[in-house]
């Protein structure tokens, strides 16, 4: 089995992809993906009609990016 950033971010990849309802999370640093590649991932859920729903933490927003993530992330519904 692999591990590490690479296999966790693949693994993610595959969960959005195979979403068909709705996809809950937690969102709490440390991050151990990117978080570039995951906004459009999320997006594309959206997209796709699909749910998302996150508990974001208190310290997770504390960092702009991922402010501004979850802003973009209401903005698309």
């Amino acid at each position: 089995m692999a591990s590490g950033e690479g296999a966790i971010a693949a693994r993610l990849e595959e969960m959005y992809a195979r979403a068909e309802h709705e996809v809950c999370l937690f969102d709490t640093p440390p991050y151990l993906a990117p978080a570039g590649p995951q906004v459009d991932l999320q997006a594309d859920l959206l997209s796709r009609g699909i749910v998302s729903r996150g508990i974001c933490s208190a310290t997770g927003l504390e960092d702009p990016k991922v402010l501004s993530h979850a802003f973009r992330m209401v903005e698309l519904g």
